[in-house]
């Protein structure tokens, strides 16, 4: 009987791997469907382009940011925000100042929501968050 338990432990695995409804063939039988033709499959689209194009980040800028990557991880919000903000500041990337100004936000840092909103407001015009806060 010992023996017979990991066969039937097996048994039970490959049964409930299995799917329980058939797959329908192209004539409605229960046979496999086979693969597409080339022609029958429509191209991949691509990616939409993102409207701003991305750019690297300097290498001066490149350690404060993973530093606050990992501040934020290790739930030290306040200093973080004050990594983020002083690099928003000095680049010119709206994603990075718009995450700075969640997370001051999200502190109830006024003073630097405000700074944020402004620098915001004039690297993304079409921003109307960042507008109505500044």
């Amino acid at each position: 009987m010992p023996k017979s338990l990991p066969m039937a432990a097996a048994l039970l695995a490959l049964v409930a791997c299995q799917p329980t409804t058939p797959v329908a063939g192209p004539n409605g039988g229960d046979q496999p469907q086979q693969p597409a033709v080339a022609s029958e499959v429509e191209p991949a689209q691509s990616p939409p382009k993102s409207l701003v194009p991305e750019a690297p980040i300097p290498a001066d800028s490149l350690l404060p940011l993973l530093q606050a990557e990992f501040l934020l991880r290790e739930r030290r919000f306040d200093e973080a925000l004050a990594l983020l903000t002083e690099q928003a500041l000095l680049l010119s990337d709206p994603g990075l100042t718009r995450r700075a100004l969640r997370l001051a936000e999200f502190r109830e840092d006024n003073a630097r929501s405000l700074s944020l909103a402004v620098r915001l407001a004039e690297q993304d015009q079409a921003d109307a968050a960042a507008a109505a806060t500044a």
